[in-house]
């Protein structure tokens, strides 16, 4: 996420991935990281993060309060150690800024015993764009979620990042009628052995007549907000300039 010359990078796949996402970042030509969130303990969302604490200046380092203790979670709290870096659980409710963007923590709520439904939940904020970014959790935890959204006085959602891959056990029908997203971004690698996004998912999200982007079909997915309105851009990032 970027905005004024601020910006925020939210996971970063498994550890394999971590220079790819590296390489990515410098191609933009950034040189610090104002912000670097770790929703959850899973080694497909922390595991790449290592490589970019190493790489890049980083002000701020934000995790779950209930992370767990998996191998890459404890790995990733160690490089962040390393870098002289304060690991913070941040404040729910609490407004910070990127840039003219504003973002909040809005979940979890409390300790749910599940790594996935105990991500960090994030929403931002630009003029009357919204964005809600989920980690891995399921319909366990949507309803505080949505509660949440609600009591934020959004009627809906410009772009919901796709609860846990696009698993079926996310976004329930509850959910999306409620918070309304606009267009739904799935984060899936091609082919997986989850068989991610699952076609329940998939009809939950054409009832409620989101658009839908795929990084399984499309690759790298870039939204970008104008004053005419949001423009999503799909292209395939396979490294270099």
């Amino acid at each position: 996420l970027c905005c004024n010359g601020q910006y925020m990078l939210i996971d970063a796949g498994v550890p394999s991935a971590g220079d790819t996402v590296v390489e990515y970042i410098r191609d933009l030509g950034i040189k610090k990281l104002d912000y670097v969130v770790c929703t959850h303990g899973h080694a497909d969302h922390c595991g790449g993060l290592d490589a970019v604490i190493e790489s890049f200046d980083v002000d701020n380092v934000f995790t779950s309060p209930y992370a767990g203790d998996a191998a890459a979670y404890l790995h990733f709290v160690d490089t962040v150690e390393s870098a002289q870096l304060t690991l913070e659980v941040p404040d729910q409710g609490v407004k910070y800024s990127l840039g003219d963007a504003k973002f909040e923590f809005i979940g979890p709520l409390s300790d749910h015993k599940n790594v996935n439904d105990d991500s960090l939940v994030l929403r931002l904020d630009y003029g009357d764009t919204s964005f809600l970014f989920t980690g891995d959790m399921t319909s366990k935890m949507e309803a505080d979620v949505a509660e949440a959204v609600r009591y934020c006085g959004v009627d809906s959602l410009s772009i919901l990042k796709v609860g846990h891959h696009g698993s079926k056990y996310s976004s329930s029908e509850e959910f999306l009628a409620s918070i309304m997203p606009q267009a739904a971004v799935i984060s899936c690698a091609a082919r997986n052995t989850y068989g991610h996004p699952h076609k329940e998912t998939l009809q939950r999200l054409e009832d409620v007549d989101a658009l839908v982007l795929r990084t399984d079909e499309g690759g790298a997915i870039i939204a970008k907000i104008r004053a005419s309105g949001v423009e999503m851009q799909v292209y395939e990032y396979c490294g270099g300039k």
